[in-house]
């Protein structure tokens, strides 16, 4: 038998950072709740809102809310049932791993160096610890990292780690326009390595000679 859904009021609400918690009605401790379990095509979730939800547990083990229907069918993202990926997090994760699979098969069949490789995860794993530094200073109220550095070191080559660090972390994930120049910077770097590569240039890059 399914559960019935529980209903609560949306008692405080985050816009610029995309969560906010659930006062239940039955008077238990507020229910955190992030934007990604509203739907989509909807207005933006407001203090004083009503909702429906469920209990659930996010990747860390802490307890959340999905946000549902009068049925208790999550309304966050319905997907067609052909799509290949099923969250925009599926998409960064296939997008990350593609590039890092495709420049390991190139490597492994000696038509680049290893140096582009080792380029794209050193830059990766900078831009990854920015975004966490930022993060923290966030919550600290600390001086910030300034959107553009960390949109430089994305269209510099380290735009898996920015991917990944907003997925993980939850940072810059709500900020539409950070998220369009995001992709943007994906596009340019992207389109810039498969010239490189079609010209032949990765074949003799080297990462030192880059640095220096």
């Amino acid at each position: 038998m399914r559960q019935k859904p529980s209903t609560g009021i949306l008692t405080k609400w985050h816009k610029d950072k995309g969560f906010g918690f659930i006062q239940p009605h039955d008077e238990t401790a507020p229910i955190f709740v992030h934007i990604s379990s509203f739907p989509s095509k909807t207005p933006s979730p407001s203090v004083g809102q009503i909702v429906s939800f469920k209990l659930s547990k996010d990747a860390r083990g802490r307890r959340c809310a999905i946000i549902v229907d009068k049925h208790g069918t999550p309304l966050t993202r319905q997907k067609h049932p052909f799509l290949a990926f099923k969250t925009k997090q599926e998409l960064n994760l296939i997008l990350v791993a593609g590039l890092f699979i495709a420049l390991t098969i190139a490597y492994l069949t000696q038509q680049i160096p290893i140096d582009p490789l080792l380029y794209y995860a050193a830059l990766s794993l900078i831009t990854f610890i920015m975004f966490a530094i930022d993060k923290r200073a966030a919550r600290l109220q600390n001086r910030r990292i300034s959107e553009r550095s960390l949109q430089l070191m994305s269209l510099l080559g380290g735009w898996p780690g920015a991917l990944v660090a907003k997925q993980t972390l939850r940072h810059k994930s709500q900020k539409v326009s950070f998220r369009l120049g995001l992709w943007l910077v994906i596009v340019l770097n992207s389109a810039t390595l498969i010239w490189f590569g079609y010209r032949g240039y990765l074949s003799s890059f080297s990462l030192i000679d880059w640095v220096l």
